[in-house]
């Protein structure tokens, strides 16, 4: 009998014994696995990062904007200068949860106790938004001081602007959709750039725009029976064309289709008119398509490319440069309006 109750004894303890190395073999997985958990991961890199933000002030943003395929910012911050103590660097800062981060020198000037500041100087540099993975981004404004300390703000709407969408360059049959939305974390407000997979581009989106000149009872230059605005809606139709043959979707802010007797002077201000159309067509790129009118004379013709005085003008001289040898002209030697020799365009 005793040698029983001994057996069970011993049986009785071997199962708590497991059941013990079960229970422990559970909570370590369950441990394991909440360690790992992404959301968890996820939140705890978002902490991080929010520590290291100066919550005694936010920068104000007083303009932000997408031009082309870049996004810049401009704004103000109040803080006090220490004395003895200069700020040496403003920069735009893009980080995510990984610990990546692009860095934007800004233009400022510190005046009563406040950063004005702006990445606006050339409107088609910035953050490239076409250069963005998939991911979350924040930006911050960092302030470095002549000492070497540091430190980092965040942003606050201050603006008239709302939210932005923004989809990238078709680029294998596939695009990128970008929201620029200001936010809060807890109580500390934030701008974040979010990046996902897009399913196509809506319906309204295109990536390139192309406006030939004049139309309608505008004719442009003529010379006999050629018209500037017959000869640039072929070149444009066919651009068009050779566009779509890689990917791209394009608009064309008229076509054969547009009417004859338009006065376009007149009407491409009206609310479906050329310039609301190719202003509502979120496209990357606008091509505008002209032929000046010129007695012929090689000193007096050849390439010209317009672009905004505000800008930086590399595609600008690659683009001429490219039109210059595929088509086997020559660059135009008027200097009105000259910005870029076009030495450097070679």
């Amino acid at each position: 009998m005793k040698k029983k109750l001994s057996l069970n004894k011993e049986l009785f303890i071997k199962i708590v014994v497991i059941l013990f190395i079960i229970l422990m073999c559970v909570l370590v997985f369950i441990k394991i696995r909440t360690d790992n958990n992404p959301t968890k991961i996820q939140e705890e890199q978002r902490a991080l990062l929010f520590n290291t933000i100066d919550k005694n002030a936010n920068v104000n943003v007083t303009k932000y904007t997408v031009y082309g395929t870049h996004f810049n910012i401009e704004g103000t911050l109040d803080i006090v200068e220490i004395s003895g103590i200069k700020i040496s660097n403003v920069d735009l800062i893009v980080k995510n949860l990984n610990g990546d981060e692009i860095s934007i020198n800004s233009d400022f000037n510190y005046s009563d106790n406040t950063i004005s500041f702006s990445t606006f100087s050339e409107i088609n540099r910035g953050i490239d938004l076409e250069s963005l993975e998939i991911n979350d981004y924040y930006l911050l404004l960092k302030v470095t001081y002549s000492n070497s300390d540091i430190n980092y703000y965040s942003f606050v709407n201050g603006s008239e602007y709302g939210n932005i969408t923004y989809y990238t360059l078709t680029k294998n049959n596939s695009n990128h959709k970008i929201d620029i939305s200001f936010n809060q974390y807890h109580d500390i407000p934030y701008l974040s750039i979010h990046v996902e997979q897009a399913n196509g581009l809506p319906e309204d989106v295109y990536d390139i725009a192309i406006d030939p000149g004049h139309g309608g009872l505008d004719a442009g230059a003529t010379s006999g029976d050629y018209t500037e605005a017959g000869l640039v809606l072929d070149c444009a139709l066919t651009l068009k064309s050779k566009l779509e043959d890689l990917g791209l979707k394009v608009l064309l802010s008229r076509d054969e289709t547009s009417p004859a007797n338009e006065n376009t002077a007149y009407t491409m201000y009206d609310e479906n008119g050329r310039v609301n159309l190719l202003n509502k067509s979120h496209a990357k790129l606008l091509i505008s398509l002209h032929l000046n009118s010129e007695i012929y004379n090689k000193d007096e013709g050849g390439v010209e490319v317009y672009a905004p005085n505000d800008c930086n003008l590399d595609f600008a001289s690659l683009l001429a440069k490219n039109i210059v040898e595929k088509a086997n002209t020559y660059y135009s030697e008027l200097s009105s309006f000259k910005e870029l020799d076009r030495r450097l365009c070679s």
